[in-house]
Order: structure tokens, then sequence, then C-alpha cells
């Protein structure tokens, strides 16, 4: 006895196989945060400078499918020139009474990803807001590793000086303490990979519940 082969079922069969290994592609290949979870507060990276805040504040944002907002951007669009013209030709004061201005507003967006600049969080008056409307992670690091990341770069007011090196030490002896104040605290180290300082981040927001 012959068996008749039917075409039409056997394709709708495939059709149907396909479509559920492509959804199932899909989950694996998208990360599960975006899907399960949202934030509940603003994410915000304080630190020093070269401590990764805007490279890593891009990777946590791509992880958890948020925005990402640099405040040292956000300065310079909202004055029109660079961080390094504003302190050339108003001072650092200037400077700061702006910063305050802008980070005061970029708090108010919905909950994403907000990388600030190394004098952010020393204004009590940031800290405060932070602390209200913000998660604040500090991205730690030592003389040794933030050195070479920001020694002859031309972008660092502060460091534009004679003796660029004690003045980075003095203000880690100055701002760590201050820093210390923030919701968490994630090692910054050359050995340690952004991928992995992201998935240190992300298990610290899960037990500090910062997801809904």
């Amino acid at each position: 006895m012959m068996l008749k082969f039917n075409f039409n079922s056997k394709k709708k069969y495939f059709q149907k196989l396909f479509k559920t290994l492509y959804i199932y592609k899909y989950i694996l290949n998208t990360n599960l945060l975006q899907i399960l979870y949202k934030l509940k507060k603003m994410l915000v990276l304080v630190g020093l400078m070269g401590a990764g805040k805007s490279s890593i504040g891009n990777k946590l944002s791509d992880f958890l499918n948020v925005g990402f907002l640099d405040a040292d951007s956000e300065i310079e669009k909202a004055a029109g020139m660079t961080i390094v013209e504003i302190f050339e030709k108003f001072g650092e004061k200037y400077f700061r009474e702006g910063e305050i201005k802008v980070v005061s507003r970029l708090m108010l967006q919905k909950p994403q990803v907000l990388s600030t600049g190394g004098g952010a969080f020393i204004s009590k008056d940031l800290r405060e807001l932070i602390k209200i409307h913000g998660f604040s992670i500090w991205l730690k690091a030592d003389f040794e590793t933030l050195w070479p990341r920001v020694s002859g770069k031309k972008n660092r007011p502060l460091l534009n000086q004679l003796e660029p090196e004690k003045v980075l030490k003095s203000l880690i002896r100055e701002r760590n303490p201050i820093y210390s104040e923030a919701d968490i605290t994630i090692e910054s180290k050359p050995k340690v990979s952004h991928s992995k300082m992201v998935e240190k981040i992300v298990i610290e927001l899960k037990k500090n519940q910062m997801f809904v």
C-alpha cells in the first residue's frame, strides 16, 4: 500500500517549526532583563575622570535596553562650547553652577543611565537630589589605573596645569570620601572587562531592588 504525501500539510508544518525556532532564537539573543524588568530610578555613575563612567554607562544602557545620558556632553550642548573652553573663558565656579543646573534637569527624565562629571557628586545639592531620584554607582579606581587613561589628555581642564600627577592624587584624596557615599561601589581596574563590570552592577541592582 502506497502512502500519500500531503505536500501542503508538510509545508505548513515546517513553516510553523521555522517560526517557532526563529522566536526561540530571538528570545535567546534578547537580554531577559529587557523583557522582565524596568528601572525604578535613574542610574547615576559617579567617580573620577578616567574611571570609565562613559564607556561603562554605554555598555550598561545597552544591556538594560535603556537610554544613556552623558552630563558633560549635555553641558557642552547647553553652553555651545567645550568644557575646556568654559573653564578657560569663565572659570571652574561658573562651570559647576551650570553643571548643577544641567544634571538637575537630567535627573527629572525617565529612568535610564546617566554618566556625570568627576565633580558633580561633590556638590551636596546634587548628592541629595541623586539620593532622592536616582541610584548612585561609584566606579572606584586608584591612581595607577587612572593616570595612564588621563595623562596628556587636553580635554581634562583640571589636569591642564603644572604637576598634573599631584593634582590627580589630591583629587583622589579629597573626593574619594565623598564618592563613598554612593549607593554601591564597583572597582574599576584595567584587567576587569567592561562586560564583567556591567555584570557586577546588574547583580547589585537586583540586590537593591532597582527593577520593577
